[in-house]
């Protein structure tokens, strides 16, 4: 049994190096058909949300041949192993956390840790508890929103659009939902479509769950903001109303970030 055990994590790492050399060597700017023989759908889509100047996979924008030869692929616990490679010799190694599923198609890489992630317990990484939305009060709505919210990024939900479109359509105003159509049309066929201005961002992702927090600043507004890492911090301000008896987001506030002009026009 071990020795099978041991053969199986053997063969699912060669797969995942053999994955990483694959994908380096694609056509570009993408090859349309490689994603489906290496990603999990789920992944395959956040990868596109979460590029950001650079490739999401390899952390690079380009490969070199040194870098290519020199793909390994070590074991760190259950379905999660490390690829490394560096791009030349003497050059700092990358290592890059990777999460392999088996799925009816074979192994797929089911989540790739992003550049930023700090050490984790990975076999719980993604046991996290959203709260259940509670409109009652103008806090409780802002917190269980967010925690929702953010959860359905952060989980990688299949449907993830239809439900975040959902919460959207259910608790919060016609206002907030124009300044997201506004953006979202503002930046359509951009290097930023897709941006979503509730989480500030193209994408959540699981590492920074727990650095989600809420702070009151009057009755109806608050601070929202997370980490990405030690160093990165997305912060921006939102605004609520009661109608009925029942409180909905109503407006964000994306102050000095870059979205703030595109917001305002």
């Amino acid at each position: 049994m071990a020795d099978s055990v041991s053969r199986h994590v053997e063969e699912c790492a060669e797969w995942l190096a053999d994955a990483y050399r694959r994908w380096m060597r694609r056509s570009y700017p993408k090859d349309s058909a490689l994603w489906h023989e290496l990603f999990t759908p789920a992944m395959e889509m956040k990868r596109c949300r979460a590029n950001n100047g650079c490739d999401y996979v390899t952390r690079a924008q380009d490969y070199t041949e040194y870098a290519l030869q020199h793909i390994s692929c070590r074991p760190l616990t259950e379905g999660w192993y490390e690829v490394t490679y560096a791009w030349r010799d003497e050059e700092p190694v990358m290592r890059i956390p990777v999460q392999v599923v088996w799925t009816d198609d074979g192994w797929r890489i089911g989540y790739i840790s992003p550049y930023w992630a700090e050490d984790q317990d990975y076999n719980r990484l993604f046991d996290i508890v959203p709260d259940t939305i509670d409109d009652c009060s103008a806090s409780r709505l802002v917190q269980t929103f967010y925690s929702q919210y953010a959860s359905i990024y952060a989980l990688m939900n299949p449907g993830l659009e239809e439900q975040l479109e959902t919460l959207r359509k259910t608790y919060a105003t016609e206002r907030l939902n124009r300044q997201f159509e506004k953006v979202r049309l503002a930046l359509e066929g951009d290097m930023d479509e897709g941006f979503d201005i509730v989480i500030m961002g193209h994408d959540f992702d699981i590492h920074s769950f727990k650095s989600l927090k809420i702070e009151p600043l009057e009755s109806t507004s608050f601070r929202v903001s997370y980490r990405e890492g030690k160093e990165r911090v997305t912060a921006w301000e939102v605004s609520v109303t009661c109608i009925d008896g029942h409180w909905k987001m109503d407006g964000i506030d994306a102050g000095d970030h870059w979205i703030s002009s595109t917001l305002n026009e």
